[in-house]
């Protein structure tokens, strides 16, 4: 074989295990190797699940929104005419999310050799800190691929295919039970902006028994796939991030959180 013929034979199975393997994707292709096997072949695991809706919540700082990037560049590479919208306690930090998967169809090697007509984009016409579309989404909407929204996003006559909830719940708007319940009741108004058989993906961490995670799992848990890991299993002692959160770091931040 050629080099030529070698490229392209990588390229179309390089492809195909990206539209179908999350660990694949986001390690080979996008470039984030620290998602090694343990914990994140269990992560892996949890999104191949066939329900269409499903919570994760994880701590914080255990890759969970590194993983909401992948997780949503596989979703453009499977249905360039998805309607995604990346919903946040405040814009910004949706925004931020979505500046990571934008960069990826605009920047990644990997990625645009192996699906050029997904990256075919000016970065001159490449949308806004807000919404941007890819370039093979031949579908006219009111909805780009993918759209940055938070609580006070104004979303009038739009709806999407995809709800990817990022950070919605944050430790400033759970400190009483009323902020607690406005949260609730923001998600509880956000199905009017969803297809009827929208994919909704929630992924965050708990600060209250009252925060609207509580809330599902109390009144909705029929309908999601949970996955609910800590960061040191209380009864094995087992670490969930070994490499990233050694046994020193966890009793470094108890120390430092007895100070607070």
């Amino acid at each position: 074989l050629t080099p030529q013929e070698r490229s392209q034979i990588f390229r179309l199975k390089a492809r195909e295990k990206a539209k179908t393997d999350t660990l694949f994707l986001a390690r080979e292709i996008l470039g984030y190797k620290f998602f090694t096997d343990q914990p994140y072949l269990r992560l892996k695991n949890f999104y191949d699940r066939p329900e269409k809706k499903k919570m994760l919540l994880w701590p914080r700082e255990t890759g969970k929104t590194t993983w909401g990037i992948c997780n949503t560049v596989k979703i453009l590479l499977n249905d360039p005419e998805a309607r995604i919208v990346i919903v946040s306690d405040t814009e910004p930090i949706a925004s931020g999310i979505l500046e990571a998967v934008k960069s990826h169809f605009l920047s990644t090697d990997m990625l645009r050799f192996c699906f050029p007509e997904h990256c075919n984009i000016d970065p001159r016409y490449a949308g806004t800190k807000t919404e941007f579309s890819l370039p093979n989404k031949t579908q006219i909407t009111l909805e780009p691929s993918i759209l940055a929204a938070g609580r006070e996003t104004a979303l009038t006559s739009k709806h999407f295919t995809h709800v990817l909830f990022e950070d919605l719940v944050t430790e400033k708007n759970t400190t009483t039970k009323e902020l607690c319940d406005s949260v609730v009741n923001f998600y509880k108004r956000f199905q009017y902006f969803m297809t009827k058989d929208a994919v909704i993906h929630i992924n965050g961490t708990r600060y209250s028994p009252y925060d609207l995670y509580g809330w599902i799992m109390k009144n909705l848990s029929d309908e999601f796939a949970l996955e609910i890991a800590a960061i040191e299993d209380p009864l094995t002692g087992e670490l969930l991030c070994p490499e990233w959160y050694p046994k020193s770091r966890i009793e470094e931040k108890r120390r430092n959180s007895q100070r607070n």
